[in-house]
């Protein structure tokens, strides 16, 4: 099937295990619906105290692009940056286009918005301990006071508590604000008998749940011989850690596939089914079952023999890249031709993309006469297609094209594909920006 359009994407970075899983569930689902899915990415995610400066600021320039894009949707996963600045500066881009968009976990304006489905989940890690378990005294380590997506979290571990008709005591629910220090203090206070030893401990984050169960052992309380604990979210080092954590997997796939549908209906006034993936229970031993029930139930050894190979593949990829001495060819470069030839010829050591494409804005030199004078901002209404590598034969480069258009490929006929922008940028200069595309969001 054939692309019948482009959904646009603004994520901070894709570096988690996370960022894939919600790359996966927009992607399985847009393409289920023929769109493209274009990622603008500024690859680094900064806190908004830390230092900036144009380096930071060029790699955040990308966001810009939109004003510029021809795209059917947008979906922008707000609530994943960490600067909330750069967050009301995109959405202040936004407000500069007709794109119909969609804000994830993020209130602004009269946007639409919408929060990833919490409660499931954590009624069913509830509803395991009690049932097969046996727990009676729970408790809950919550995320945020007031935060709309931590507070459905904690509602699914009260429902189920309710619905098995065991008692919320008054000192059962605490907030760790999806950090150490609470967690920890809380399991200091349980080994010294401030607070009542407990059946499970359910934590709403792997994070809270490592960190509690590890001070828990530093203070002699065996897990989970002593106390079971859970966590949320289905984090890689939850797999690593031992005992390996029981958690929740599958939201951030299943929220990718909410936004398209929902995006969907906002674009089209139609409403679509989803691709179908559920958030599950992805057993480990910290809830008292076996290791080779969690193995059998839950695939968690198949999962994580992945994510290790490709972590390895990578290095051994870096390793390729550096002896390839691309730096010292391409400073070596007299032209922009020569230039071009240097990517083409080191690109392919690059695993998995199937277009890699670089466009310069149309006033991408410096100008001799006044160097001072050179763009820092936004991108050009016309830009220049200096390379549109392909493996085999490449693409026809070397021509201006709308950027509108995001990439020359985009308007040609082809199946749906991911493709994901970064910035082109030095001291403070913008340059253009560089698309690789991509079959499935594993390849990145």
């Amino acid at each position: 099937m054939n692309s019948i359009g482009k959904i646009g994407l603004i994520m901070p970075e894709i570096t988690d295990p996370l960022d894939y899983e919600l790359l996966d569930g927009i992607y399985g689902q847009a393409e289920k619906l023929g769109y493209d899915v274009v990622v603008f990415t500024g690859v680094l995610n900064s806190m908004s105290d830390e230092k900036r400066d144009y380096y930071t600021e060029g790699f955040d320039n990308i966001y810009s692009l939109i004003c510029k894009s021809s795209l059917d949707g947008l979906i922008f996963a707000a609530d994943r940056f960490r600067n909330d600045q750069l967050v009301h500066r995109i959405f202040d881009y936004i407000a500069q286009t007709d794109i119909p968009v969609l804000a994830l976990e993020y209130k602004h304006g009269t946007i639409p918005y919408i929060n990833a489905e919490q409660h499931d989940g954590t009624y069913a890690m509830t509803k395991h301990l009690i049932e097969v378990h046996g727990c009676r005294k729970l408790y809950c380590i919550a995320g945020f006071s007031n935060h709309e997506p931590s507070e459905e979290r904690l509602q699914g571990f009260i429902d189920a508590m309710n619905d098995f008709g065991l008692d919320i005591g008054e000192n059962s629910i605490f907030y760790g604000n999806y950090w150490r220090d609470i967690p920890e203090q809380i399991a200091r206070d349980i080994a010294a008998g401030k607070i009542e030893c407990p059946d499970e401990v359910v934590c709403l984050s792997d994070s809270m749940a490592i960190y509690f169960g590890n001070e828990l052992r530093r203070n002699g309380i065996a897990v989970p011989d002593a106390v079971k604990i859970t966590g949320y979210d289905g984090m890689w080092y939850s797999a690593m850690h031992t005992p390996i954590t029981t958690t929740i997997c599958g939201r951030d796939r299943q929220f990718g596939e909410t936004a398209v549908c929902r995006l969907y209906e906002i674009m089209t006034g139609k409403s679509c089914e989803a691709v179908g993936n559920t958030q599950t229970i992805r057993y480990g031993t910290s809830c008292g079952c076996s290791y080779e029930t969690a193995a059998a139930q839950s695939g968690f050894l198949v999962s994580l023999q992945k994510k290790v190979a490709k972590q390895l593949f990578r290095g051994f990829e870096k390793k390729s890249f550096l002896g390839a001495d691309f730096i010292s060819k391409m400073s070596d470069a007299e032209d922009l031709s020569a230039l071009m030839d240097t990517v083409d010829n080191v690109g392919h050591i690059l695993s998995g993309w199937k277009w890699l494409d670089i466009a310069l804005c149309e006033d991408w030199q410096s100008d001799l006469d006044n160097p001072c004078n050179f763009r820092q901002h936004s991108f050009s209404d016309k830009m220049y297609l200096a390379l549109s590598k392909r493996y085999g034969e490449n693409d026809k480069s070397g021509y201006y094209f709308p950027a509108a258009d995001i990439l020359p490929a985009l308007e040609k006929n082809h199946e749906p594909m991911i493709t994901v922008l970064t910035s082109l940028h030095c001291k403070g200069q913008i340059f253009g920006y560089i698309a690789m595309s991509f079959d499935s969001p594993d390849d990145i």
